[in-house]
């Protein structure tokens, strides 16, 4: 059996089920370490609230569980992202880093540094797609330029998006690499004054949750949704917004399933319709902030 050992760092990815990184990981290793670090830096003053904080706590709690009934488990590490991964790549010889990408600006930054420094360790990294249904880059207008209006955006994004499979769960290897780490609690993630009781009475932050959140949407919601979605006080929408951002549930999967459902039952066609145009504009989001990183500061139009 090959000696040779891989890294997937997970992200804002943690889940099983359609992850590209974690997937291909397994595919080409039999030995892979599963990293996740808590960069409380990164991001500087888009970095994570309070409630983000105690949500991330959970999932992570969730995904080492669903890790160890595979007879593997999750490496926590805490500070700087690219120390923390230089660190690891030296003391484990590691040949490949695989992870998923992200798109905010000092992600993308961060994504670069970690290129160099595969580079200058002449080892492979490894990116994919995996938290949106196109690369922000991928979809331009007529005359090869980013979109700056949703609908035009949107219809050019269905005529490219590819509705292959998502990807199943992969074949798990054990592995238990020497390899210091911290527990979950060294990472400080839940409130000092436990104010969260809400969020843990309504809220179960792991991937499990969220593939039967969808479930219930497509059986009870969905049939109301366009109407029932702007009424605070019924149960209109499918609830899984934090999921998508935590990366409990992948976008592909979640569009596939709607769009599949769409051709099953055709009277569900519109509902089906209104809902995929709003992950359409999660989608949009994330093209507009690639090409205008300045965005959240900086209006995108002098007549806005």
């Amino acid at each position: 059996m090959s000696e040779k050992v891989a890294i997937v760092w997970f992200r804002n990815d943690l889940r099983i089920l359609d992850n590209p990184a974690l997937f291909h990981a397994y595919s080409n290793y039999d030995k892979v370490i599963l990293l996740y670090i808590y960069d409380d830096q990164l991001g500087g003053s888009w970095k994570m609230g309070g409630a983000s904080k105690w949500w991330l706590h959970h999932a992570l709690f969730h995904l080492n569980k669903t890790l160890e009934q595979e007879n593997c488990r999750l490496i926590l590490r805490k500070g700087d992202s690219l120390e923390q991964l230089k660190q690891i790549l030296f003391s484990t010889k590691a040949q490949e880093i695989f992870f998923n990408g992200m798109y905010e600006p000092y992600n993308i930054k961060l994504e670069q540094e970690i290129e160099i420094l595969c580079d200058s360790l002449e080892i492979t990294g490894t990116r994919f797609q995996g938290n949106l249904l196109l690369e922000p880059w991928e979809t331009k207008t007529t005359t090869g330029k980013n979109f700056c209006v949703f609908t035009p955006y949107w219809n050019a994004c269905k005529k490219l998006i590819n509705t292959k499979d998502p990807l199943p769960k992969p074949k798990f290897k054990p592995y238990h690499p020497e390899v210091a780490d911290c527990n979950l609690d060294d990472l400080n993630l839940l409130p000092a004054i436990n104010w969260a009781g809400g969020l843990k009475a309504t809220w179960e932050p792991s991937e499990k949750k969220a593939l039967g959140l969808l479930e219930e949407f497509i059986g009870n919601q969905l049939s109301g949704y366009s109407e029932l979605r702007s009424r605070p006080d019924m149960v209109g929408t499918s609830s899984l917004s934090p999921y998508l951002h935590f990366g409990q549930i992948s976008v592909r999967y979640l569009y596939n399933s709607l769009r599949f459902l769409s051709y099953q039952k055709p009277a569900l066609s519109t509902q089906v319709e209104k809902y995929l145009s709003e992950i359409g504009w999660r989608e949009f989001a994330h093209h507009l902030l690639f090409f205008y990183p300045n965005l959240p500061k900086k209006k995108l139009s002098r007549k806005f």
